[in-house]
């Protein structure tokens, strides 16, 4: 009898998520790249590992008031890499004021803790970028660095569909027992500074029809909890490790029950400033139960 109850429970499962996605409007944002390289024997940063260089960036309608009339601003850093080369990449979401607007907008870049005496701010415009999606280059040479920045006009990935393709997902990131599945593997999403490894458990319990779920990175649990299997939401969570305003979101997809088997997919959203810049598919796994 209760073998029926639970194939009758699944079932409705199966007809409602059919039917209900994590719907989110997709946005359109600006990304960029920059890169700093000292020249000859030039000094930047002294500090140990890992070293980098303070920067922020505004948005502007005017070339000739970096700081009065800026719309947005946002803080990052170049890190240091080999050969004493710093880079970063980071992202600024496109606002209905900055669509809108009739005039040309700018993107002021100012870097913080340069020795006295270096340039440490330009000003770059990027009309063409947002209008029309062009792609704007700029390098820089000073006497102390070479500086290049790369601009692009993109558009977040869609998170509108439930289905995956399995054929996609190495299905051997996860390892299954009864009742229990494992998917791990190393995570490198460098836009949020995302470069570890990660598991995460699914313990099927029967007696709540639902799953135990944890998840860990490096070894350290994040999440541990209980959840129903219908209709589980995404878990969001920021990580202290990762950028300023980055987080993560952990979702499970597909989700059926096949009488001794639970069938599902896990995927990992990564998002900085509110938008979304990645997914990585962890692997779908089959629980028998």
């Amino acid at each position: 009898m209760l073998a029926i109850i639970v194939d009758i429970f699944f079932l409705l499962i199966t007809a409602n998520t059919a039917h209900i996605s994590h719907i989110r409007k997709a946005h359109s944002y600006l990304d960029l790249r920059i890169k700093l390289s000292p020249i000859d024997d030039t000094t930047i940063c002294e500090n140990d590992p890992p070293c980098s260089i303070p920067y922020a960036i505004s948005v502007l309608h005017s070339p000739n008031h970096f700081d009065l009339l800026n719309i947005m601003m946002q803080d990052g850093g170049l890190l240091r890499h080999n050969h004493n080369r710093y880079s970063d990449s980071t992202v600024i979401r496109l606002t209905k004021a900055m669509k809108s607007h009739n005039g040309k907008v700018y993107l002021g870049l100012r870097f913080f803790d340069l020795p006295i005496g270096m340039q440490d701010y330009i000003i770059m415009d990027v009309t063409m970028v947002v209008e029309n999606g062009m792609k704007k280059k700029m390098e820089m040479i000073t006497e102390n660095y070479r500086l290049h920045v790369h601009v692009t006009k993109e558009m977040e990935k869609s998170l509108l569909s439930d289905n995956i393709d399995t054929d996609m997902i190495n299905a051997t990131n996860c390892q299954c027992i009864t009742k229990n599945c494992a998917c791990c593997m190393t995570l490198n999403v460098a836009k949020i500074g995302l470069n570890d490894f990660a598991c995460v458990n699914i313990t099927y319990i029967s007696e709540d029809i639902g799953i135990r779920l944890s998840f860990s990175i490096n070894g350290y649990i994040y999440i541990s909890r209980e959840i129903s299997l219908r209709n589980p939401p995404p878990y969001c969570l920021s990580l202290p490790f990762l950028k300023e305003y980055a987080s993560i979101c952990l979702r499970l997809r597909n989700l059926k029950f096949r009488k001794r088997n639970l069938d599902g997919c896990l995927e990992l959203d990564a998002e900085l400033y509110h938008v979304h810049v990645a997914t990585i598919h962890l692997g779908c796994f089959t629980i028998p139960t």
